[in-house]
This record gives structure tokens, C-alpha cells and sequence, in this order.
């Protein structure tokens, strides 16, 4: 497991990035620099920085072209995900994760649409992936939201994905899919999507900890977390909250499972419940938690997902050591 922290955070009213100096590599704006983000990154070498301001980039608003290719080395950070949005406008899939090793962070990342992957195509990857809102993409095979392929250990981390759907009424993308991947998933929630929240197909593996599955599921199909390979051995799935969604928490060694139950099918899946998180406006796609919610501190309590403040790991996309509340 990976944590990078090449910068620190204040979301106080505002929020203020720090950036290290490092002799010979430089940091170039968007739009300052450059008019597109593809344009510097592209300009970029290893050991660069691309930060983007806040406003929305896209066909229609900078001319920026789909899918932005990402470059191993090259950090590319949003300054707010809030207000620094990337919107592919259905012209294509959003960005293009193709080993990468580096840091994604900071956007909202909507209107992708592609065969697989609608906002993130990950492949041959160990990067991280940090504080984004994949929300609103399309896809017709897998990952309408996020689809992850032949990747050791990629570490996503305080991501909402949400509200991301199939293109076509014959298939049945999950939000987040894996293929032949091994990953690192903290932190996040997987909300309001047609179909399964997050499926692992035959070859994948991983860590799966302090997410929050939410009203996944639609037409009589979908559940939070399904597991297609129908053999749980080799997944850690620990501290995981799950309500509302369509069919079961759970579709797990070939059957439909609530929580309670899948925490007896080996001793990696455990500390896994069903609860009404209490999110203060899901429909507004604002995922943070209401005052009483049972996420508070009720994560993972090793010291490792402690929030910054040291106290016990918030579940959800606002808890763990990474965790900014933008709104």
C-alpha cells in the first residue's frame, strides 16, 4: 500500500495547495501555462507538476480533446474536485490511466462515455488516485464509471463514484470493474448506479476497506459488491457499509449475501454491516454525513486509516488519512 504526500491541504472556507520545491522539475498552470490540460501534460516531463484551477474543461468550454492521456511522472491535481471539472461532454471516455504511476487528484470527472470505463480507464497501473467525484458517465460493457484492467496495486482512495450508468438496456456494467487487477480501495462510496456498485471479474484481488455501497441497482438487478470469480480467497473486504442496495449487499461465492453473512465466508471478509449512513444530500451528489452517522469512527481502527486528525477512520469518501471535505 501507497500514500503519497507531496502536498498538504487547508479546507477551511478555502483551500491552499503546497507545493515542495524540487530542483529542475517545474509546475505549470491550467489555463495560465497552457489553455488545456492535455497540452501540459503533454509539455511536461517526469518530475513535473500540471495544477489545474478551478473551472470546467471540455470541448465546449477550452477545446480540451478526449480522453486526456495521463503521463507516468507527471502529477496532475485539481485545485478543488468541487469546482475543477472535467466534462468529456460525450465525446469520449475522460482520462486514460495507461501506466501511470503517479498522482490523479482533485477533479469532478463527468459526461464519459466509452465500450469500457466511461470517466477512468486504468491499465497496467500502480499509480494513486485521490479525492475525485466520477459522477454521471456512461459505459456499455464495464465500468460505466471506473473500469480497472492488469494493474498491480493502483490505490484509489476518497472517491465518490456515483450516478454513472450503462449505455445499452442488454448489459449490465458494474460502476467500478476489475479485470486481472490487484488493488488497493479505501475510502470511497460507490452510490446510485443501475447496476452492481463494484464487481471483481476472475483474476482480480485486492483490499477492500471503509467504503460506503449506496442504492446501487436498478430493474430488478445490482448489488454493492459482487464478486464474479465466486471464489472470495485472496480478497481482504473489512469495515464496509452497505444500504439500500437493489437486490443484496453482496453477490459473493455464487449467491446473493447481506453483510452479516458474507463476514463468515473466510476470515479476510469481515466487520462488514448494513446501515443507513446518512448522507447530508445524496441527490444533490453530496456524499458527506449528516451529524449521528454510524460512519463516524467506524472504520478500520489500525492507525494506518486514521483520519488527519488521528481520530478512528471515518467511513466514506471523507474519512481516512487523505481525507478533505471540499464543501
Amino acid at each position: 500500500m501507497v500514500v503519497l504526500a507531496a502536498f498538504s491541504i487547508t479546507a477551511l472556507g478555502c483551500t491552499t495547495l503546497f507545493f515542495p520545491d524540487e530542483g529542475g522539475f517545474y509546475t505549470w498552470y491550467v489555463p495560465d501555462d497552457f489553455l488545456t490540460i492535455q497540452e501540459a501534460i503533454d509539455y511536461s516531463v517526469p518530475g513535473d507538476l500540471v495544477l489545474v484551477r478551478s473551472g470546467v474543461y471540455s470541448p465546449s468550454t477550452n477545446g480540451e480533446i478526449f480522453p486526456i492521456f495521463l503521463q507516468n511522472g507527471v502529477d496532475v491535481i485539481g485545485e478543488n474536485p468541487a469546482t475543477t471539472v472535467v466534462d468529456a461532454q460525450s465525446t469520449n471516455y475522460v482520462f486514460d490511466v495507461f501506466r501511470f504511476d503517479s498522482l490523479l487528484m482533485g477533479f469532478t470527472v463527468v459526461g464519459g462515455i466509452a465500450n469500457s470505463g466511461g470517466g477512468l480507464f486504468i491499465e497496467d497501473s500502480q499509480g494513486v488516485l485521490q479525492n475525485l467525484n466520477v459522477i454521471g458517465n456512461r459505459a456499455e460493457e464495464k465500468g460505466s464509471g471506473i473500469f480497472i484492467a492488469s494493474s498491480l496495486q493502483p490505490l484509489l482512495q476518497n472517491i465518490v463514484v456515483a450516478h454513472n450508468v450503462r449505455t445499452n438496456a442488454a448489459t449490465n456494467p458494474a460502476q467500478v470493474e476489475l479485470l486481472d487487477s490487484d488493488i488497493d480501495f479505501f475510502n470511497n462510496v460507490i452510490a446510485n448506479g443501475d447496476s452492481d456498485g463494484l464487481r471483481i471479474n476472475p483474476g482480480s484481488f485486492g483490499f477492500y476497506e471503509n467504503n460506503i455501497f449506496f442504492q446501487n441497482g436498478s430493474d430488478g438487478f445490482g448489488v454493492g459488491f459482487a464478486d464474479e470469480g465466486a471464489d472470495p480467497s485472496g480478497l481482504v473486504i473489512e469495515y464496509n457499509m452497505f444500504f439500500d442496495n437493489f437486490e443484496a449487499d453482496f453477490f459473493i461465492a455464487d449467491q446473493l449475501r447481506s453483510a452479516a453473512d458474507a463476514n463468515n465466508l473466510t476470515p479476510d471478509i469481515n466487520q462488514n454491516f448494513s446501515a443507513d449512513p446518512l448522507f447530508t444530500n445524496p441527490a444533490a451528489d453530496d456524499y458527506t454525513l449528516l451529524p449521528g452517522s454510524p460512519a463516524f469512527h467506524a472504520g478500520n481502527p489500525d492507525p494506518y486509516f486514521d483520519n488527519p486528525d488521528g481520530s478512528r477512520n471515518d467511513i466514506g469518501a471523507y474519512g481516512g488519512p487523505a481525507a478533505v471535505e471540499f464543501f
